[in-house]
């Protein structure tokens, strides 16, 4: 028997990268664009959602603050869609005992 903490960092799955901690910009409009007329975000539309194309609000071009077109980097993992780039985070999320990604051993 043994004593663990687990903590789930959900933030991870806002972060514009993959892979890394550094460097990150928590961004929220890619999923806010996908919402459905009831305002539910869901996977189907984050799947609308392509990296290479990220749309806005209003359809055309989300760009940032300053009119930057946004970034998703997803690093070295092929993901096409914000709904896949969102599962791959996932895997950043849960560290334990303070530190490192957990893992799971069979």
């Amino acid at each position: 028997m043994a004593e663990a903490e687990v903590t789930i960092h959900a933030e991870h799955m806002f972060y514009d990268r993959l892979g890394t901690h550094r460097g990150v910009e928590l961004r929220f409009d890619a999923f806010a664009a996908t919402a459905d007329a009831d305002q539910v975000i869901t996977p189907e539309g984050l799947a609308g959602q392509r990296l290479l194309d990220l749309r806005g609000l209003d359809g055309g071009e989300l760009k940032d603050a300053q009119g930057r077109p946004v970034v998703y980097e997803p690093g070295a993992y092929t993901v096409r869609t914000l709904q896949e780039f969102v599962t791959q985070s996932i895997v950043d999320q849960a560290h334990l005992n303070g530190g490192g990604v957990c893992t799971v051993a069979h």
